[in-house]
């Protein structure tokens, strides 16, 4: 089912406090793919989910002209766990999708397949292989005291917070029912990265032209 924001009470909440270290030190929100920040491809995507969008950053003063609520990390240092807590902790949705900054490549039907499973649980979880997606995923509120507890204990591994909580896992045969190149998971941590991401968008837009032009010349036949 293709849920839109007018469909559901979910909320979306978007990790942005990582330091760009790999990018001369710019704020890699701001790194542009495709003639524009990595951030604004995310908000386009979020507010195809939600109304409800959340950006977890150190600097929330630049996210000011978005139109869409801020909060900074509890905890500085402390890595994804600390967004993850200051974003449940700011929406006003109990079930939220978490994404990074950096997945310009995540696919909707997928989403909405992971947050119609979310019913009672508290996380619902990509897995490809032994490997985890944990921020690409969906949380309940119901998580925060496990995470808070977590965060007071300085751990911070979100696995080991997972592996107390009821979590449903979305296995690699389901994930690739809805995106076959499991692209939803490419981030962007690197220049290579972002080169190879420029790379995609190039292709699925030759792919889309030509796809186009196929088309038209078919009308064409057709009214001839």
């Amino acid at each position: 089912m293709d849920r839109g924001w007018g469909e559901n009470s979910e909320g979306v909440i978007i990790l942005s406090g990582g330091l760009g270290l790999r990018f001369g030190g710019i704020d890699k929100a701001f790194v542009h793919l495709a003639g524009r920040p990595l951030i604004e491809h995310m908000i386009e995507f979020a507010r195809g989910v939600s109304r409800e969008i959340v950006i977890v950053s150190n600097h929330p003063a630049r996210y000011a002209g978005y139109n869409v609520s801020t909060v900074s990390d509890e905890i500085r240092g402390a890595g994804p766990l600390s967004g993850i807590s200051a974003g449940l902790m700011h929406s006003r949705r109990d079930i939220n999708l978490v994404i990074g900054c950096d997945m310009p490549f995540i696919e909707k039907p997928l989403v909405d397949h992971m947050l119609n499973l979310n019913s009672e649980g508290d996380a619902v979880v990509p897995r490809v292989g032994r490997f985890i997606e944990p921020l690409c995923s969906v949380y309940n509120k119901s998580c925060l005291p496990a995470v808070q507890s977590a965060l007071a204990e300085d751990r911070f591994k979100i696995s080991e917070v997972l592996s107390g909580l009821d979590v449903t896992y979305v296995e690699e045969d389901t994930l690739r029912q809805f995106d076959p190149s499991l692209a939803s998971f490419h981030n962007i941590n690197t220049l290579d990265d972002l080169i190879l991401a420029e790379e995609m968008i190039r292709r699925e837009s030759e792919d889309h032209e030509g796809k186009d032009s196929t088309i038209r010349g078919r009308q064409g036949r057709q009214d001839r």
